[in-house]
């Protein structure tokens, strides 16, 4: 499988299927950028076989047709130790309604008190986000502006469209009147 999200590898991972991902340079930063993607790296311990080229990415694909035992095996270790780190033929829902429980008792934490530098701090971080959001909105384009560009383009578009319109109703004219001398005034004349 080409992986494209990181869910689906990790679905394709769980039911035994190898997972192969080849990164391309305009999508790196959404790839690589993200912090699981890391994770699911076979350097990493992970269960995705990554390549940067395609030469690279035909070899990880006959590797695993030669020895599938190999990638199964690592398949197995990355569910066992990432997605079923309680083991995998223990149930997850009681760990995580047990989880849920501890947490549910156990004591909320005391809340943090703030510094008098942090209440001396406070007008000016609100300053700073009032700046910030007036230069913000500025840069926006406002209303009247928009609404002026679009009354503006209506008009150019209408006025081209009058145009042709015109043109062609004259063009039109012209071979009406053409074709009315051809066919009427003509062999009017010609019968005198």
């Amino acid at each position: 499988m080409v992986g494209i999200n990181t869910s689906a590898m990790i679905e394709a991972a769980i039911i035994g299927r190898p997972v192969f991902s080849m990164l391309a340079e305009e999508f790196a930063g959404t790839q690589q950028g993200l912090i699981h993607f890391h994770y699911l790296a076979s350097e990493n311990g992970g269960c995705v076989r990554i390549a940067s080229t395609v030469d690279e990415h035909v070899r990880q694909l006959s590797e695993c047709l030669r020895d599938p035992a190999a990638g199964h095996a690592e398949t197995q270790r990355f569910i066992s130790s990432f997605v079923r780190p309680h083991g995998v033929n223990r149930p997850a829902t009681p760990i995580f309604v047990d989880m849920l429980e501890r947490l549910a008792a156990a004591a909320a934490p005391a809340p943090q008190l703030t510094s008098v530098g942090g209440y001396l701090l406070r007008p000016a971080v609100l300053a700073g986000a009032l700046i910030g959001m007036i230069g913000a909105w500025l840069q926006r384009p406002h209303p009247m502006r928009w609404l002026l560009r679009r009354s503006r383009k209506i008009t150019r578009r209408t006025t081209k469209r009058v145009g042709r319109t015109a043109r062609l109703s004259v063009n039109r004219g012209a071979k009406q009147a053409k074709q009315w001398r051809e066919i009427v005034l003509r062999p009017l004349r010609d019968r005198r």
